[in-house]
């Protein structure tokens, strides 16, 4: 009951890649009793829709990670710098660049617009008016979908080789109940903790920490098929990615984030993000 009014208290007070590749996920999988891996939950995936020069943008980015704090590993985030405030510029403030081409053809298909800051609670509702949500909606659409029973769940090992900078991901997804229907899974990379400067609604804040940037895919925006037709309880799929690092990141600070999300409606219906080491 506690959890239950801190939630609603939260709820009121805050209303490229270089290199990757990617094993095909194919026929046949493989059927094994499931075992408990860990949370057997749904988690939710904020992609967060940010730009260095966005003056309103920090205090999204604040309320996403109060959110963070309070769901823990249930919710996950991805900062997506796309649009025009996202833009470098080489000979100033403002020349480094976190755009990504996975960012902008996330950007660009679905319907985020100019005004950002704005955020994908797991891709729900798609074609609905609130499909993509302000920061102070984030935490209700949590709230309507933390409980749902997970349809899958997903396990991520990650190993990384110091000399060739390579991150190779091997990805399990178990079933947890029959599904029916066209499943895809994509694996992404993300940066945290990147020092560069923020416009904010005061002036420069030059020393910023910027939190879970995308750093680009490692097969491709909108990934691979993972499940089609019926596929049964406790059917297993073990997928293998890779991507080089570029030079610039720190790999102590990189994470793979990898989800589960219906082809037809965007959903993501699962997700897990690991380290890189």
């Amino acid at each position: 009951m506690k959890k239950y009014f801190c939630a609603l208290s939260l709820i009121i007070a805050i209303s490229i890649m270089y290199f990757a590749s990617c094993d095909k996920v194919e026929p046949p999988y493989k059927e094994t009793e499931t075992e408990n891996q860990g949370d057997t939950v749904r988690k939710i995936l904020l992609e967060e829709f940010t730009g260095h020069q966005c003056p309103n943008c920090p205090n999204a980015s604040t309320i996403a990670q109060q959110l963070k704090t309070y769901y823990g590993e249930q919710f996950i985030l991805i900062s997506i710098h796309a649009g025009e405030l996202a833009e470098p510029d080489p000979y100033g403030t403002w020349s480094y660049d976190f755009t990504t081409f996975t960012g902008d053809d996330i950007y660009n298909t679905f319907p985020i617009g100019t005004s950002i800051p704005k955020g994908l609670i797991s891709r729900t509702d798609w074609g609905a008016a609130n499909f993509v949500l302000d920061a102070n909606a984030w935490g209700t659409r949590i709230e309507s979908i933390k409980n749902d029973t997970p349809k899958a769940i997903i396990e991520i090992t990650n190993s990384y080789n110091t000399s060739t900078r390579m991150v190779n991901s091997a990805i399990e997804c178990d079933a947890l109940m029959d599904i029916t229907g066209t499943y895809k899974i994509c694996a992404y990379l993300t940066e945290d903790s990147i020092v560069k400067p923020q416009q904010t609604q005061d002036s420069i804040a030059y020393h910023y920490i910027h939190r879970h940037v995308l750093r680009g895919s490692l097969n491709g925006t909108w990934g691979d098929t993972l499940l089609t037709g019926t596929t049964p309880k406790n059917a297993q799929f073990i997928k293998n990615c890779s991507i080089t690092l570029n030079s610039e990141w720190n790999e102590n600070h990189c994470y793979v984030v990898a989800f589960i999300y219906d082809a037809s409606t965007y959903e993501i219906i699962q997700v897990e993000e690991k380290r890189v080491k």
